[in-house]
């Protein structure tokens, strides 16, 4: 059973590794494996509209939408963010395909649209390195948290957050790190008293249960 890495920016397959890049509005398409596709609240000055082709739609390695959401201390105004955002969810929805969110500074916004919208399709929020208490009050709100590299550090929010969050709940990630993916898996199952074996049933249940998800609305 191969490992998953749930959203990292590199095109990197191997025979151990179920990789998904996350593909960044204007980049050009991995030629082989999973990806997912958004327009990154960084580049929200430059690019105004979320713009997904037939190409794009049609791909049967489409796996997820985004990464997308909002940032407080880069890319363009709130308003303008939260409109891309919009385009995001609505495609979703449509396509019926996994939400993957980038978040910084805006979770009681964030939570507020997802109760106001009340989304079908699953929102994960990647790259998690909050405090155990709002990891708490994202999970009960039907998000689910996707950790990287930051739980590398022993004591630190992110490794807190993990041990607490409910096992349906979260993924695992490489992101833009040098970090490998094994070396994520293995801090992951020491903070959660687990071998590696066990954690990796668990990330797999996650992975299909997304896969389940998106065929039965089909």
């Amino acid at each position: 059973m191969n490992l998953i890495d749930f959203h990292t920016h590199k095109n990197v397959q191997s025979e151990t590794v179920l990789s998904i890049q996350s593909v960044r509005q204007g980049e050009p398409l991995p030629q082989q494996g999973l990806f997912g596709y958004g327009l990154h609240p960084w580049d929200s000055e430059t690019q105004k509209i979320f713009q997904l082709n037939n190409e794009i739609r049609n791909n049967k390695n489409l796996f997820y939408i985004g990464e997308c959401g909002l940032d407080k201390l880069k890319g363009a105004y709130l308003e303008q963010q939260l409109s891309i955002f919009e385009e995001h969810i609505q495609i979703s929805e449509k396509l019926k395909k996994p939400l993957v969110i980038h978040c910084v500074g805006y979770f009681n916004e964030l939570l507020h649209i997802k109760k106001e919208k009340q989304p079908v399709q699953p929102w994960i929020i990647h790259g998690f390195t909050g405090h155990p208490q709002l990891a708490r009050q994202l999970t009960a709100a039907g998000f689910k948290l996707s950790f990287g590299h930051a739980i590398l550090a022993e004591k630190s929010k992110a490794a807190q957050s993990l041990k607490q969050t409910p096992p349906q709940s979260f993924f695992l990630e490489t992101d833009d790190s040098n970090k490998p993916i094994q070396e994520i898996y293995k801090n992951a199952a020491k903070i959660r008293s687990l071998d590696i074996k066990q954690m990796i049933e668990i990330i797999w249940d996650n992975f299909l249960s997304l896969n389940k998800n998106e065929h039965n609305n089909q």
